[in-house]
C-alpha cells in the first residue's frame, strides 16, 4: 500500500464508514496549522506555513468488539498528512504508507493489552504504548520535543512490532515492545534491524514517574554484518502542586559511532489566564569518540522553550510558542551537526489545533 493516494484510501474506507455503527468504528483525527519563523545562527530567517508543528495532523479509525468477560478485540489505524498540501506524512522515517503513524490489531482484558502491527517506541511519546514522562512538551512542538535533542533510536515508529502492557498493580504497570525488523523482516532473523524495549511506570495521586530502557540494531542498507547497537535510557518524574506541575527528565544514549550523550530537562506546566503556560530548559553534555580529526569530540548544547495554550473549546486549542538554543564544541554552528535550530538558533510559532 505504499504511496497510496487519499482518493484511493477514501474509496477503501467508504464501506467501513457505511457500517460504522454496527462495527463500532469511530473516526478520529487531529488538525494542526501554524505560522513558524525559524532562524539558525549564521543563516537567514525562514517563514513557513506549517502543519503538525504542535501535534501531527492525522486521521484515523478506532474499532472495538466486546468478547465478553472483560475482553475485547480492537484496532487502531492512524494516518498522518499535511494540511498545507494534503501529502501523506509520517514524521520520522519518511514513510508514505497508508496508516504510517500506527496500524495495530489488539486484544485486551483484565490481564493487560497485547498489540501487533506498526507501533510507536516506548519513548516516542506517540502511539498506544508510549511510556515517556517528565518533559512538559513531550514530543510536541517539534524543536521542543524530547526526541529532538539527542535521541539515538532512529525511528519513533516500528514495523513488524509486538507490544504488551500490563494491568495496574498498586500504581505500577510495565510494558514490553519488540520489533522483528524495524523497517523489514524479510531477511534472515540475525540480519534484520531489531528493537527491544522495556518500561515501568508509576502513577498515583500527584506523582507520575517512568523508566524506559531501549536498544536497537543499526545496519546499513544491504549490510549483513551489524554496524552497531544503540542504547537509550529515559527517566521522567512529574509531581503536581495544585495548578502547577513540576517535571524532571533525564536521558542517556549510546549511538553506534561512539557518540554518548547525557540530557537533563526541567520543565513545568502552570494554569494562567484560562489556559496553560509551558516552560522548560534542558542541557546536553556528550562526547563523540568517533569524531573526525578536524572536529572536537566534546558535545554541548542547551535550550529554553516556552508555550501558551488556550482552550477555545473542548476540541480546539489556540497556542503560541518560542524557543532559543545554543550549542558549543561539536554542536556549535561551525559544524554541520550543529547547523540546526534545535542546537543553534531561535524559533517562534503560533497556531491552532483541532481534535475530533
Amino acid at each position: 500500500m505504499n504511496n497510496l493516494s487519499f482518493k484511493t484510501l477514501s474509496l477503501l474506507l467508504l464501506p467501513l464508514f457505511a457500517n460504522a455503527q454496527a462495527a463500532e468504528v469511530e473516526l478520529v483525527g487531529n488538525l494542526d496549522a501554524s505560522v513558524v519563523v525559524s532562524k539558525v545562527k549564521g543563516k537567514t530567517s525562514v517563514v513557513e506555513f506549517a502543519s503538525g508543528f504542535r501535534h501531527g495532523s492525522s486521521i484515523g479509525l478506532i474499532g472495538r468488539e466486546d468478547l465478553g468477560g472483560g475482553n475485547e478485540v480492537g484496532f487502531f489505524l492512524d494516518q498522518g498528512f499535511s494540511l498545507m498540501d494534503g501529502a501523506v506524512t509520517d514524521g520520522d522515517d519518511n514513510s508514505t504508507s497508508a496508516f504510517s503513524r500506527e496500524a495495530m490489531l489488539y486484544v485486551s482484558g483484565d490481564w493487560g493489552k497485547l498489540g501487533l502491527g506498526r507501533l510507536g517506541t516506548l519513548s516516542s511519546g506517540t502511539g498506544s504504548f508510549t511510556m515517556l514522562s517528565g518533559w512538559v512538551f513531550g514530543t510536541t512542538y517539534t524543536t521542543a520535543a524530547w526526541s529532538e535533542f539527542g535521541r539515538t533510536i532512529p525511528q519513533y515508529r516500528l514495523d513488524n512490532a509486538a507490544a504488551y502492557v500490563s494491568p495496574e498493580f498498586s500504581g505500577f504497570n510495565f510494558s514490553l515492545v519488540y520489533s522483528n525488523g524495524t523497517v523489514s523482516d524479510t531477511r534472515r532473523w540475525s540480519q534484520n534491524n531489531h528493537y527491544y524495549g522495556a518500561a515501568v511506570k508509576y502513577q498515583k495521586g500527584r506523582v507520575l514517574s517512568s523508566f524506559v530502557l531501549e536498544t536497537a540494531d543499526r545496519r546499513s542498507p544491504g549490510e549483513v554484518g551489524r554496524l552497531g547497537r544503540m542504547y537509550e535510557v529515559n527517566y521522567g518524574l512529574e509531581v503536581g502542586f495544585g495548578s502547577v506541575t513540576g517535571m524532571f527528565a533525564y536521558q542517556y544514549n549510546v549511538q553506534v559511532r561512539g557518540v554518548k550523550d547525557h540530557i537533563v530537562g526541567l520543565s513545568t506546566r502552570a494554569a494562567a489566564a484560562g489556559g496553560d503556560i509551558l516552560f522548560g530548559v534542558r542541557g546536553l553534555i556528550g562526547k563523540d569518540d568517533g569524531a573526525a580529526s578536524n572536529e572536537p569530540s566534546d558535545r554541548r548544547a542547551w535550550s529554553v522553550n516556552a508555550a501558551y495554550e488556550y482552550p477555545l473549546s473542548k476540541r480546539t486549542t489556540l497556542w503560541a510558542y518560542g524557543a532559543f538554543s545554543d550549542g558549543s564544541k561539536q554542536l556549535s554552528s561551525k559544524y554541520s551537526v550543529g547547523q540546526v535550530v534545535n542546537y543553534n538558533g531561535a524559533q517562534a510559532a503560533a497556531g491552532m489545533t483541532h481534535k475530533f
